[in-house]
């Protein structure tokens, strides 16, 4: 790894672990407690991005450095909405057989039902309801009716003469639950049991056979758009290679001992970040319009004695447009935002120059020559990897990028491989 390479990734290695005692601290964005009377207070919620329904949250009234934090338990409160979701204090029934392979079925369809005092999850509220807890084990329970008595939807996974078999319960109590809507029947029959199937049912029913539509549904608004401005630096590194036999030829052996030293320059441009629906804002697709140049010299001198020698000076340099598609994972931590992108490039070549001046001498003959080292493609294709933490509209990215470069996939190639550093800033957000 080159120097600048190293440093880059270095810097961004520590501002990473320098923001590790943030895991530790509280995230209160604004939300709000109904109280057991009815009664919505307004407020600060510590919110975790639950993966698994909270059994207590905290609370506090306002963010003045000495506001008392409240604790609350289901039931010791109605309920919470904090970050467009909606909680209900509830003792539910939990379906607690295992529903991944990897942890074995049972061999009976027989369900296993224990009791669960949690706060649950509102998915729709209206004509129909829909809810949903998440339990220790990471098992989704389902659930209709009322928020004081919901109804566990009934499935379960398990094996009979070594195959894997359903029990399907949860469909005969949608029908009835949902038996005012024929139109729906063949659409209820192809339901699984996942968040994504039950919800577009239920959006279907209140499309085709209500009057009304739910008053409270969080994963209604859809794809969330974020479009924003990124720069910073760069660092590119050439590679070079046969196109056949990654063993470069007599003639062109002088570029491998060659040192050319990494092109550190300005690059930046601009980005659309589809975040997707229905997952808490986890996953998003990234989608990146970038501008980046490279310039790098070096010279070699293949000496066998003063009467024999040359000197060879090559230059290469160029500029780039590259598109950026990756698909982005967000880990939240507190207040920070702790992403993983991966993801390909397709790049457009806008300019290029490359070639050698060679000096030779030759027992008293003396030349000098120029010419083009190879001749290079207008278009670059390659991968990229990175992380980075965002906090509100801003975050700092690490990246690192592997492309074809100037290859044409004969004769000699020239790959480029890229550390970058970026600010990246949501400019304007969607839904």
């Amino acid at each position: 790894m080159n120097k600048a390479t190293y440093f880059l990734g270095l810097t961004f290695i520590t501002v990473l672990l320098s923001t590790s005692c943030l895991k530790a601290q509280k995230n209160y964005i604004p939300g709000s407690i109904v109280l057991n009377s009815g009664e919505s207070t307004n407020g600060y919620i510590n919110y975790r991005n639950w993966k698994i329904n909270p059994k207590i949250i905290k609370f506090k009234k306002s963010l003045a450095p000495n506001t008392e934090e409240e604790t609350y338990k289901p039931f010791e409160i109605e309920g919470f909405n904090v970050n467009n979701e909606k909680y209900l204090s509830a003792i539910v029934e939990t379906e607690t057989s295992s529903s991944t392979f990897n942890k074995g079925f049972e061999n009976s369809p027989q369900i296993n039902i224990d009791k669960d005092t949690t706060f649950i999850l509102q998915l729709l509220k209206g004509e129909k309801n829909l809810f949903v807890n998440v339990t220790e084990q990471g098992k989704e329970n389902f659930y209709i009716g009322n928020d004081k008595n919901p109804e566990l939807l009934i499935y379960k996974k398990y094996y009979d003469k070594e195959k894997i078999k359903e029990n399907k319960k949860f469909i005969g109590q949608l029908k009835l639950y949902l038996n005012t809507c024929k139109e729906i029947d063949s659409k209820l029959n192809n339901t699984a049991y996942r968040q994504n199937s039950l919800f577009n049912l239920f959006e279907e029913f209140y499309q085709k056979c209500s009057d009304t539509q739910p008053s409270y549904s969080p994963d209604k608004k859809g794809k969330t758009l974020q479009f924003g401005l990124i720069g910073g630096l760069s660092s590119t590194n050439i590679v070079f290679k046969d196109g056949k036999t990654d063993v470069l030829s007599s003639n062109s052996q002088y570029l491998e001992k060659t040192n050319f030293p990494a092109s550190l320059d300005v690059t930046g441009g601009l980005y659309l970040e589809i975040i997707l629906p229905r997952n808490r804002g986890k996953w998003s697709i990234n989608n990146e319009l970038i501008y980046s140049k490279y310039e790098t010299d070096g010279e070699y001198t293949d000496f066998n004695n003063e009467n024999d020698y040359s000197h060879t000076y090559s230059y290469f340099g160029g500029s780039y447009i590259h598109l950026k598609n990756m698909l982005r994972y967000n880990y939240i931590i507190n207040n920070w935002k702790l992403m993983f992108n991966m993801g390909v490039i397709n790049g457009f070549l806008l300019s290029e120059e490359n070639f050698k001046i060679e000096t030779s001498e030759f027992y008293g003959t003396s030349r000098i020559k120029q010419e083009e080292i190879l001749e290079a493609t207008n278009y670059e294709a390659g991968w990229l990897a990175g992380v980075g933490l965002k906090r509100d509209r801003l975050s700092v990215q690490y990246r690192y990028e592997s492309g074809s470069g100037l290859s044409n996939g004969t004769g000699l190639n020239a790959a480029m491989h890229k550390s970058f550093i970026v600010l990246a800033f949501d400019i304007l957000k969607s839904n």
